[in-house]
């Protein structure tokens, strides 16, 4: 049985996940303005509200979704898988 080397596993496939806590004064509609290399997953509050499979290069604001912030705090949390080579992402939120 051949067995892979542990950083050729790595280099297969990696997730990363980052959160954020923003806090709003209203209720109110933003935009949440993200790259990322390759595929990503959106959370807001707990509820999913974009997903993209497909591998693409990280460019600033590619994708643009709109949400609903609450008055007080709000959880935005991310999962970006890199398929091959380097990865990561940019966040923005436009209120």
């Amino acid at each position: 049985m051949i067995k892979p080397r542990v950083d050729e596993l790595l280099a297969q496939t990696d997730s990363h996940y980052a959160a954020v806590v923003v806090e709003s004064l209203t209720d109110q509609s933003a935009e949440l303005l993200v790259g990322a290399d390759d595929a990503c997953k959106h959370w807001v509050n707990g509820t999913e509200i974009f997903k993209h499979q497909a591998g693409q290069k990280l460019t600033w604001a590619a994708q643009r979704t709109p949400c609903e912030l609450r008055r007080g705090k709000n959880v935005i949390l991310m999962k970006v898988t890199n398929g091959t080579g380097p990865g990561g992402f940019a966040l923005g939120i436009r209120c």
